[in-house]
């Protein structure tokens, strides 16, 4: 979800966007995602299984089919997640370019000074 809201309002301040991308006919950086978020899950899922202290997926169909701890299907939502985090990294880049960019402007009218020569 936070895709799609970050997503348009990043592009209309030409950020960095998926959706810009896909207008423009580039699908790299959406695989890349994709394919980041996968091996991303699963070394996620690799040190979990071999944790002291790990999470146990209780999922009510499917149990029989696990990868490590994970029920199989738990796997696909790594994919979502990475796009979201990248939507929300272009959202604070943008939200910190424009907060320097306000720092570095100055006040919009700055005081006028009293004393006179």
């Amino acid at each position: 979800m936070f895709f799609w809201i970050s997503s348009s309002r990043t592009d209309a301040r030409a950020a960095t966007s998926l959706i810009g991308d896909f207008e423009e006919g580039h699908r790299s950086r959406f695989y890349s995602l994709l394919a980041s978020g996968w091996i991303c899950g699963w070394l996620w899922e690799t040190w979990n299984y071999w944790a002291a202290a790990k999470w146990h997926y209780v999922f009510p169909v499917l149990q029989r089919y696990k990868i490590f701890e994970m029920p199989a299907p738990g796997f696909l939502g790594f994919l979502p997640f990475a796009v979201e985090c990248f939507a929300m990294y272009t959202t604070a880049a943008w939200l910190v370019r424009l907060l320097i960019h306000a720092a570095s402007s100055g006040p919009a009218n700055p005081p006028q000074s009293t004393q006179s020569t």
